[in-house]
């Protein structure tokens, strides 16, 4: 891993199997590392739309960012 570049890690466990739960724990994630993602209201009942709405709305976001972030 390159110093200097920011790291926000996200950890899940068994507890953690609802989409609602993962949704927030990634968006917190993104947002420490600069990613602006608000849900504004996206669904999280872990539908194929919502999760469909959150990688449109979290790749979209890190893409304004403007630099280069690791998955």
């Amino acid at each position: 891993m390159t110093a200097g570049i920011d790291v926000a890690w996200l950890s899940l466990s068994h507890d953690d199997g609802q989409f609602s739960s993962f949704h927030s724990y990634l968006l917190a994630a993104l947002q420490r590392l600069g990613v602006p993602c608000d849900d504004g209201g996206l669904l999280t009942d872990g539908s194929t739309q919502s999760m469909e709405a959150t990688v449109a709305v979290v790749t979209t976001e890190a893409e304004a960012v403007g630099k280069e972030l690791f998955c």
